[in-house]
């Protein structure tokens, strides 16, 4: 999109595409669920998945930021939009992709952000992860 700041902010905070952009389409949900069901998908990842979610936990709780998600979607509840917008800066710009989630797609005042584990999530990342939202804790 090309146009003045003011319309470009005005887009993405109004915009459906842009606002309602945390649902997978119907055939990638039934694609993934197919091979999480099928006997090709190796025990071994799973296993690894799930280790990564249970490390996952305890670098948020460390960092201050405990979840009670059990699943590999983990919600970093930050409260204000705002500034869940600069938390998601501060740990895009330390190279870590967690948008932030805020109205009107949760309750306004609950705005969060998501992090996504997978099995092919290395543990040094884990731990940057916690380091960069440990270091966002004085991000006002």
């Amino acid at each position: 999109m090309a146009s003045d700041e003011s319309v470009i902010r005005l887009c993405v905070n109004r915009s459906r595409p842009f606002i309602y952009t945390s649902a997978l389409p119907a055939h990638v949900a039934e694609h993934a669920y197919r091979r999480v069901a099928s006997k090709d998908v190796l025990r071994a990842h799973r296993k690894r998945l799930a280790r990564n979610v249970t490390l996952m936990q305890d670098a948020l709780r460390e960092s201050g930021h405990p979840t009670d998600s059990k699943t590999h979607i983990m919600p970093v509840v930050i409260g204000d939009e705002r500034r869940a917008l600069r938390v998601a800066d501060h740990l895009y710009r330390s190279g870590i992709y967690a948008p932030a989630i805020r109205y009107p797609t949760v309750p306004r005042g609950e705005a969060r952000l998501r992090i996504s584990v997978t099995a092919w999530l290395e543990e040094d990342a884990i731990g940057a992860i916690r380091e960069a939202l440990a270091s966002a804790a004085g991000i006002a």
